[in-house]
């Protein structure tokens, strides 16, 4: 959801005609905060300064009807045809119009370009995504997050873990935990080991030289002593 823990209320307005209708038939009882995203349609047939006018009177509507209102005017979003060079000169001149205007904020979409659309002036998914973050963080007035892969974080481990309980990417487990019934870590039994057989080691011959016969018992007599 855009606004979690908070009652919305979503309304189609093509251009900004038709913003002045609703708002002219419709009542908002408590209404809070107003978002506007308006515009892109209307500078399809009227200029700059046209469009800027109509902005103008919604937004001086929405105050007179809802003093206390917090309105946040979304600025137009670019577009892959020739009028993307009035989006960008009209979003300059509607941030410098409501730029001391009470309660009432402009949201600029950076993080959003030619190549998040599908076509010449509507969003992708992803574009979506961003247009929906820009306008969140307006809403609780803080700053969206850059776009970008999300760091894993790794879950905390305690210093006192048992790692022997953890798959092991050996064989053989060099630990065995008593309390364990995983068979991963179960050593297999002695007769089903399997390790590799010694190399045979050729039969070396006997040397052709014999050492000294020890003296026998005769040749012991001659040196004792009586």
């Amino acid at each position: 959801m855009l606004c979690p823990n908070s009652t919305t209320k979503y309304i189609r307005c093509p251009t900004l005609s038709h913003g002045i209708d609703i708002l002219k038939e419709t009542q908002f009882p408590e209404a809070k905060t107003f978002i506007v995203h308006c515009g892109t349609n209307d500078i399809e047939e009227l200029n700059a300064s046209e469009t800027l006018q109509k902005l103008k009177t919604l937004e001086s509507q929405l105050h007179k009807k809802h003093p206390q209102a917090r309105v946040i005017l979304s600025l137009l979003l670019p577009r892959a045809d020739t009028l993307n060079k009035t989006v960008i000169s009209l979003n300059e001149e509607i941030k410098k119009e409501f730029e001391d205007t009470p309660h009432t904020v402009t949201v600029n979409h950076p993080n959003i370009t030619q190549e998040d659309l599908k076509d010449r002036k509507h969003l992708t998914p992803k574009g979506v995504k961003c247009l929906a973050k820009n306008l969140k963080a307006s809403f609780f007035g803080t700053t969206p997050k850059p776009a970008g892969k999300p760091q894993m974080k790794r879950p905390p481990f305690a210093a006192q873990t048992d790692f022997r309980n953890y798959p092991h990417p050996r064989p053989y487990q060099h630990f065995h935990h008593q309390h364990s019934h995983n068979p991963q870590n179960q050593l297999p039994s002695p007769t089903t080991r399997r390790y590799p057989l010694p190399a045979i080691i050729p039969h070396l011959p006997q040397p052709t030289c014999r050492l000294p016969t020890p003296p026998g018992p005769t040749t012991r007599r001659q040196y004792h002593r009586r």
